[in-house]
């Protein structure tokens, strides 16, 4: 099994991932790194993905499944978070969306009424901004890592969007992030 990157080698720029409504990657440097062993910006994900929150749920789902993520930071145009959308959200949604009762006109009957070879498709214009939490638990980049872990702990959550001084997501800090931490300041090798 792959062991994860050594924190310390990674680079000393900081990236955004600004994800728009079609599902296009902008990639956003922030600046160096934070230094200091027991502060977030030591050990957060450096390489944030972040949504607008323009951003469809299908378009969502797509990026949280395959960066592997369980949720995401929903930020204005200058990368301050306004939410957060998690896979939690998104299947609620679904399976809200799935429960609504069909009105009298089935997709059947608009398939037959379109004729041979075409198909109706529902489509869902719902986006991020529609289904998000929006209250954002977040963290600044010179936070005692023990007083994150507090924050993450107290209120249930398993990640953070961390901020730059000016407000902007700069990383994300996880529950791992954390536990690899106390890992390797009791000695264990991860």
């Amino acid at each position: 099994m792959p062991r994860p990157p050594d924190r310390t080698s990674l680079p000393t720029t900081q990236t955004r991932r600004v994800v728009d409504q079609a599902g296009m990657v902008e990639h956003q440097a922030i600046g160096p790194r934070a230094e200091g062993t027991a502060m977030v910006g030591s050990i957060m994900s450096r390489t944030a993905y972040c949504m607008l929150p323009d951003v469809g749920v299908a378009t969502a789902a797509s990026i949280l499944l395959e960066e592997r993520m369980s949720g995401a930071p929903v930020v204005d145009g200058d990368g301050r978070p306004i939410g957060i959308v998690s896979k939690t959200d998104l299947l609620r949604h679904l399976h809200e969306r799935g429960d609504a009762i069909e009105p009298a006109t089935s997709a059947a009957a608009i398939d037959a009424a379109l004729g041979a070879g075409f198909h109706g498709t529902r489509v869902d214009e719902t986006t991020v901004a529609d289904v998000m939490m929006p209250v954002v638990f977040a963290i600044p980049s010179d936070t005692e890592i023990t007083a994150a872990a507090a924050l993450m702990a107290g209120e249930g959550v398993h990640r953070l969007p961390v901020l730059g001084g000016d407000g902007a997501v700069v990383g994300i800090l996880s529950a791992l992030d954390i536990v690899r931490w106390v890992a390797v300041q009791a000695g264990h090798r991860v």
